[in-house]
């Protein structure tokens, strides 16, 4: 039997902004890698490659971070990072988010974030509290954040 699965990728715009800081601050330590070496101090010039080594690797694996909704649990992968799971029956508290943050999903030591940069994010919180309401007793659950959308999930 094949398990029915969504996945939520990142929207595109934030992609191309992911990739436009990228850009500018890869171009400014390369631009430093260059005038290090080439005044000779070559030792700077190594640190700061590997600087770049690393900064690229963070900005890959937050361009390419993807949330799957399984029958079973909410899953979030990263490229270079083991993947997180709650699964439906262990989720704890779903925190709506304030001004600045975003909504997120508590496990017993786990945190999924949802932000407004997936694509249909709504729809990924819609369908998240439904099989959540389906697995466990929807009362136990603390919901914290905006009032409206805990009004209206509460009914």
């Amino acid at each position: 039997m094949q398990e029915h699965t969504q996945k939520y990728d990142l929207k595109l715009d934030s992609k191309i902004g992911l990739g436009l800081f990228s850009l500018l601050m890869g171009l400014s330590i390369f631009y430093a890698i260059y005038i290090d070496i080439s005044v000779g101090e070559f030792w700077k010039g190594g640190l700061l490659v590997v600087l770049l080594a690393a900064f690229s690797m963070v900005m890959l694996s937050a361009a390419n971070v993807h949330i799957r909704l399984t029958e079973d649990a909410l899953v979030q992968k990263r490229l270079f990072i083991s993947e997180h799971s709650i699964p439906f029956d262990d989720i704890k508290a779903i925190h709506f988010g304030k001004t600045y943050s975003p909504t997120h999903v508590l496990g017993n030591d786990t945190k999924i974030s949802i932000s407004s940069h997936f694509k249909a994010h709504n729809d990924l919180i819609d369908r998240t509290l439904m099989k959540t309401k389906t697995t466990t007793n929807f009362e136990d659950i603390n919901l914290a954040g905006k009032q409206e959308a805990i009004n209206k999930y509460r009914s």
